[in-house]
């Protein structure tokens, strides 16, 4: 199960350039060290080894084929399950042996269509020839011949720790500067969570080399050849389960995401309570308090028993009834028709940015136009707009924070969020637990709408985002 780097497609050339100097530094370090050392060596021992010719090449053959169908993986990482038949050419055959047939065989189909930088495809080689070549000198090191069963196993699980240590240390070496990630961090996510499932199944693929060695033992070079089937059953298992792998961190992203969605829709309710709770009190109280307050002067004409002053009152009385239910009309028609509430976009948008300053944000500039849209869109614009505003708040680190919202001459509403803070990386955002993004994204998208996030580190950020006056479909 050798480790090798891997990428995203995109051109060659971007490739070539994205690849840090550090990681290039080391990864021809590796090469220029493994490499010659080990064609020298092999060239000054072809008499000896020239012999076990169509066993080397048989080896080579059926490691060629496994790493043309590699396992995808997680990030720059894919897995090959030549490792139980390297091991066994280095238990039968020897480290020089092994080494050279790991750093020839080892193929990357991207190499045949220039997908990958030479220095990356180097790498791959020489590290995983350099793993074979310490596996094979530590099992015979013991002074055992592969025949010696079952003795040997206590050698050859030594040398698949050592072939699974070496790959690791290599590998992880020069991805950490294409990830950001320390050594630590990049193990836990190529290798899981479970030392104990990662170590039996390593375990189990290395120790498959002895049913190799026993193949070659009763049927020569054919012995080799005729494990493409087991090694292609491994391969599917592996993918099966990085699938399942896959699909059980999918649920667990979805989870945490639909959590987080409820978290918000409460909270966007509460927003929503408080407009209309504002609503009341500067529309409704007024004119309720003034028909309390003109029962009152009734009650007192009649006590008094300025009875012709009833005349003048009365109708002040009524006129204030009038007007009450006049603003409890409007407030419940309102209610019916927005999705935001009584006051509509700018105005609830106007109540979150005092909220917010209420609880610590920094200044808010609003620059709000009536942009109209159907109320499903309205309240998308809110949305998304609350969302950039609370992670800004929260933060940005910012002194100032701009709001805008404006039609556009398609009819279309664009929103605008943008502050002086201290910026992010939105890709390194993206790629771990943090859904607000990912959900402005795909509310937007889901609108036909699109959603534009400009952000480095020390320069702030803008979040711009056009939305169609209407839903799809709904025109």
């Amino acid at each position: 199960m050798s480790v090798t780097l891997e990428e995203a497609p995109v051109s060659a050339r971007k490739r070539v350039d994205r690849d840090p100097v550090q990681a290039r530094v080391l990864c021809w370090l590796v090469t220029v060290g493994v490499a010659p050392a080990l064609t020298l060596q092999f060239a000054r021992g072809w008499g000896t080894y020239r012999h076990d010719f169509w066993l080397m090449a048989s080896v080579a053959l059926v490691v060629a084929l496994a790493d043309l169908l590699p396992v995808p993986h997680w990030g720059t990482f894919t897995v090959s399950v030549s490792t139980p038949v390297t091991i066994a050419a280095g238990m039968i055959l020897g480290p020089v042996q092994a080494g050279v047939i790991a750093l020839v065989a080892a193929f990357d189909r991207r190499e045949f269509k220039r997908e990958v930088p030479l220095a990356r495809a180097a790498f791959n080689r020489s590290q995983v020839a350099a793993s074979v070549f310490l596996a094979s000198a530590v099992f015979h090191s013991f002074g055992r011949s592969a025949a010696d069963f079952p003795i040997i196993l206590g050698p050859l699980l030594l040398a698949v720790l050592t072939d699974f240590s070496v790959n690791m240390f290599l590998a992880l070496s020069v991805a950490r500067y294409f990830t950001g990630l320390t050594r630590i961090e990049l193990f836990q996510r190529v290798y899981g969570d479970d030392p104990v499932r990662l170590a039996t199944t390593y375990a189990c693929l290395g120790l498959l080399a002895a049913f190799i060695v026993a193949e070659v033992r009763a049927a020569g070079s054919w012995g080799v050849i005729a494990f493409i089937v087991p090694l292609l059953l491994a391969r599917e298992l592996f993918t099966t389960g990085q699938r399942l792998r896959d699909a059980a961190g999918q649920i667990r992203k979805k989870n945490a995401a639909l959590i987080e969605t409820v978290e918000r829709i409460a909270s966007e309710r509460r927003d929503e309570r408080l407009s209309v709770a504002g609503e009341l009190h500067d529309e409704v109280l007024p004119p309720l308090f003034k028909v309390h307050l003109m029962g009152q002067v009734l009650r007192q004409d009649l006590i008094s028993g300025r009875l012709l002053e009833l005349d003048d009152d009365i109708p002040e009385l009524l006129d204030a009834t009038e007007a009450a239910q006049a603003a409890i009309r409007s407030l419940v028609g309102a209610l019916r028709r927005s999705s935001l509430g009584p006051a509509g976009l700018n105005s609830t948008l106007r109540l979150l940015a005092r909220q917010l300053e209420a609880a610590g944000s920094p200044r808010i500039v609003l620059e709000l136009e009536d942009v109209g849209g159907s109320d499903a869109i309205q309240l998308l614009a809110y949305q998304i707009s609350r969302e950039a505003m609370t992670n800004a708040s929260r933060y940005s680190k910012a002194s100032s924070l701009t709001i805008s919202v404006r039609k556009g001459e398609d009819e279309s509403i664009h929103l605008l969020v943008e502050d002086d803070g201290i910026g992010f990386d939105p890709h390194q955002v993206e790629s771990g637990n943090h859904f607000g993004l990912q959900l402005i994204r795909e509310r937007a998208q889901a609108a036909g709408g699109v959603v534009h996030i400009d952000s480095l580190l020390g320069s702030g950020t803008r979040i711009r985002a056009v939305l169609p006056p209407e839903l799809p479909g709904m025109s």
